[in-house]
């Protein structure tokens, strides 16, 4: 099973990773340039990244297409952490990658 995982290197999606990489699953992740790693540590071996911003759509195009994922986690977002506040990059962040995010995998 192929599994692609959006905000892999945050909380969640770190847990949620190392859950299904213990069950067999094929994990591929998209990161930011700047990710830091480190909630990833003792698995990152085991997981294929994709460098890629969530708010680009040719480029969720591109890695949804060339992964062909079996299924599509989408985590990352802006104003999980709480010195991120400017509401409407939570709103295009929200908004707009996952809408990018699912027409992509739809798409595929």
């Amino acid at each position: 099973m192929k599994i692609l995982i959006t905000g892999i290197s945050g909380f969640v999606g770190a847990n949620f990773a190392r859950f299904l990489i213990k069950k067999g699953a094929k994990i591929h992740g998209i990161i930011r340039e700047e990710s830091d790693l480190w909630r990833l540590e003792g698995i990152k071996e085991k997981i294929t990244f994709h460098k890629g911003n969530i708010l680009d759509k040719n480029q969720m195009e591109k890695i949804i297409s060339s992964v062909k994922p079996d299924y599509l986690y989408h985590f990352a977002i802006y104003g999980a952490d709480s010195s991120e506040k400017d509401t409407e990059q939570i709103l295009k962040s929200s908004l707009f990658s996952s809408l990018y995010i699912f027409n992509a995998a739809i798409n595929s």
